[in-house]
């Protein structure tokens, strides 16, 4: 089962990348959700919290290219659906990267599930110039894509190191 969040594509400069982010659709959702939760009284502000919906495991804390890259279970919006015995819940694994663990800032969903289902706990591990995510899907058992490079699972190569076409 594909998942039903859009992907994008960015460019390959940083420069550029943060530019297309100012006007990403995934990115302006992101801010809406934030502006509307900002007046809870008991979202943590000192935390990284999530953008939308649940926070799962934060998983794949690691620094690269001079950031810390957090990576975390989150559920889209699209990916949540009715059951008759409640919902289910698509789990893809978020991003958010900062330089001093404290000012954290969204970047769109790194990790999206297709044959395995929902994306679980893994870890990450950062190698010369690239970062590898192991995770576990629900249906394929344990996956070994290369974040930012490469995606081994699919064989999908990133030109962005933000995204998997």
């Amino acid at each position: 089962m594909a998942s039903k969040v859009p992907k994008y594509t960015f460019a390959k400069t940083l420069a550029e990348q943060e530019d297309q982010l100012k006007s990403n659709p995934m990115m302006e959702r992101f801010a809406a959700s934030r502006k509307s939760l900002s007046s809870d009284p008991y979202r943590p502000i000192y935390h990284y919290v999530n953008p939308e919906n649940d926070l799962n495991d934060p998983n794949g804390l690691c620094y690269w290219q001079n950031r810390w890259h957090l990576f975390y279970q989150g559920y889209p919006d699209s990916e949540i659906t009715s059951t008759g015995s409640g919902s289910k819940k698509v789990v893809h694994w978020g991003h958010a990267v900062n330089d001093d663990l404290v000012h954290w800032r969204d970047l769109p969903y790194a990790i999206y599930p297709d044959p395995e289902e929902s994306c679980f706990s893994g870890a990450t591990l950062v190698e010369n110039d690239r970062v590898i995510a192991m995770y576990h899907g629900s249906e394929q058992g344990t996956w070994l894509p290369f974040l930012m490079t490469h995606c081994y699972s699919t064989g999908k190569k990133s030109q962005d190191r933000l995204s998997f076409p």
